[in-house]
């Protein structure tokens, strides 16, 4: 039973913990690519939620594409 305990059904939403530990990407790079536009959240006050939907597609797509690097690198060097 302990992956029930670990993994969301997959009706309810994600917070960034469990997107991470089922992407196997940190929670930051989660942060990131949030704050990029690169993942659709909801935000509640300092909670962040991803639908359902959107932790499919990110899983689905391999999480980041190869070569992504760190997704706010291209930001900063402006």
């Amino acid at each position: 039973m302990a992956d029930k305990e670990t993994r969301p059904p997959a009706d309810r939403m994600s917070d960034l913990d469990e997107l991470a530990e089922a992407a196997q990407v940190s929670r930051r790079t989660l942060e990131r690519l949030v704050a990029a536009g690169r993942i659709h959240a909801i935000r509640v006050g300092r909670l962040v939620r991803i639908s359902p939907a959107e932790r499919a597609r990110f899983i689905a797509e391999g999480a980041l594409p190869q070569g992504a690097g760190d997704p706010m690198s291209a930001a900063a060097r402006g």
